[in-house]
């Protein structure tokens, strides 16, 4: 049995993506949408945990050092290993992959978009412009 707001939702999703990377575009199409149905529409607020949601988790768990906190996190010796680790599909999810390896892992300050282009076309995945 099919949902009618799920299909709602793919249809939406088909077509702000055939607007390619045009955010402006897709903003301008969603106030249109939302002023046309009279819907306001705010930004999501993180999810607060609730009063007892934590309580007893903290008296559980030992408290852990930052070697410990080092130890449990992967470590990737070469951009292909996170790469591969993350499996990013969207071209923004990549391009974000590439970035954290520049100033996380590779403990950049700053970065150019450049270096993030040569990381993702190493991969064969950087894209057109």
């Amino acid at each position: 049995m099919s949902d009618p707001e799920i299909e709602a939702m793919g249809n939406v999703v088909a077509a702000l993506d055939r607007l390619g990377d045009d955010n402006d575009a897709r903003v301008r199409v969603l106030r249109w949408a939302a002023d046309r149905y009279g819907v306001q529409v705010a930004p999501a607020e993180p999810m607060k945990p609730s009063a007892g949601m934590l309580d007893g988790l903290a008296e559980d768990m030992p408290p852990r050092s930052a070697d410990a906190r080092e130890a449990a996190e992967p470590t990737f010796g070469q951009f292909v290993d996170l790469f591969d680790a993350v499996d990013p599909r969207s071209d923004v999810d990549k391009a974000l992959t590439a970035a954290y390896w520049l100033q996380v892992v590779s403990k950049q300050s700053s970065w150019q978009s450049l270096r993030v282009n040569n990381l993702l076309k190493d991969m064969g995945t950087a894209w057109e412009t």
